[in-house]
């Protein structure tokens, strides 16, 4: 992956590895609903954060975990890091 990474490469990726994870069909509107709602336990949510702060190569501290509900959350927290990410790279 490149130093700089787009927040749009968070949403395409986050959509594909949800689809390869879970089997989903429709993961746009899922990314909307609480995980608990898709019936995804906390050990699929657990594989679902390590594959993409594997892929980003990215690490989410525990506190920002507890607070991802939605697939949308996990973007909005994965596009956080990434420009901490870039911003640290830039300096």
């Amino acid at each position: 992956m490149s130093n700089h990474i787009k927040n749009n490469d968070a949403h395409l990726y986050i959509i594909e590895i949800i689809k390869k994870l879970f089997e989903f069909t429709d993961v746009e509107s899922a990314m909307h609903k609480n995980f608990e709602d898709l019936d995804i336990d906390s050990l699929g949510f657990l594989e679902l954060i390590g594959e993409v702060e594997e892929y980003f190569d990215l690490e989410l501290s525990d506190a920002e975990v507890d607070l991802i509900k939605t697939g949308d959350d996990l973007v909005r927290a994965i596009n956080r890091a990434i420009h901490l990410k870039n911003s640290a790279i830039a300096q």
